[in-house]
């Protein structure tokens, strides 16, 4: 089951359903800001006679027309650069949880909120609560 995420540009007034991919997007490229993924991996190869793995430092620069964030993998788990755009997908679908996690992003206006479904549900539960109606 997919999980539903809820953004407002207007302070409640409207709520957008998308995907934690889909509010990094629209956090990232806001105001028509451009941007471009810079990435530095740490890569290990084990050659064929090899049973080891070992390290190589290799920096890499990934040219994208849509992020400029500088993103540092250093983990030295199984991350694989993968030129269909899944970086991108995983970078943006972080940058949508931390505007989630912490409310707010440089350079985007305070009226914009994301939520979690529950987060979502809460607000407009307190929106009934509160209303003059």
């Amino acid at each position: 089951m997919t999980e539903k995420y809820y953004l407002t540009k207007n302070g409640g007034e409207t709520f957008e359903e998308m995907s934690l991919r889909g509010i990094g997007r629209e956090v990232l490229d806001f105001d028509g800001a451009e941007h471009k993924l810079v990435a530095s991996y740490n890569l290990s190869v084990k050659r064929k006679d090899s049973r080891h793995w070992r390290e190589l430092n290799y920096d890499m620069e990934i040219p994208s027309a849509s992020v400029d964030l500088h993103v540092y993998e250093t983990s030295k788990s199984d991350f694989e650069i993968d030129e269909s755009g899944e970086v991108m997908i995983l970078l943006r679908e972080k940058v949508g949880q931390t505007f989630i996690d912490n409310g707010t992003w440089d350079n985007v206006p305070d009226h914009w909120q994301a939520y979690t479904e529950e987060g979502y549900q809460e607000e407009l539960q307190w929106r009934r609560d509160n209303s003059d109606d």
